[in-house]
This record gives structure tokens, C-alpha cells and sequence, in this order.
């Protein structure tokens, strides 16, 4: 079974390349969020939100694109 994809939604990219240092992962190892259009084709990613996510002015429209690729 492959592993989930891992989303992340995050202010900017510079946050979530931060993210990626700290955790260890490589940016190629997960997704930027970098438009709502990121989750077409994705079941069931699994989100990470960090840094300044809920400042994004797309938030509303990548809250629902996560709803309708979770169904």
C-alpha cells in the first residue's frame, strides 16, 4: 500500500521549505499547497498547515477543494 500523499498548506513557500528542514523531509517528498488546484486527483492527503497558513487569501478555496478530494 503506497504511503498518502502529504499536503502542505502553508503561507508561503519559504515556510514550508522551513518545514522541510526541520523535519528532515526533501521538498520533492511532499506537496506545496501553492493553489486550491493542488488537490485535484489527491484522495485523502494527509494535511500538514504551518507557519502563516490561515493568512493565505486562498484559504477558503483550499478548505474546499480538501472536502470535495476527502470524499
Amino acid at each position: 500500500m503506497a504511503a498518502l500523499p502529504i499536503v502542505l498548506i502553508a503561507g508561503t513557500t519559504a515556510e514550508a521549505h522551513q518545514y522541510c528542514r526541520k523535519t528532515g523531509f526533501q521538498p520533492r517528498d511532499v506537496i506545496y499547497a501553492s493553489s486550491p488546484a493542488t488537490f485535484h486527483g489527491l484522495r485523502r492527503p494527509a494535511v500538514v498547515r504551518v507557519g502563516s497558513w490561515q493568512q493565505r487569501p486562498d484559504l477558503a478555496d483550499i478548505e474546499a477543494a480538501l472536502t470535495v478530494g476527502s470524499a
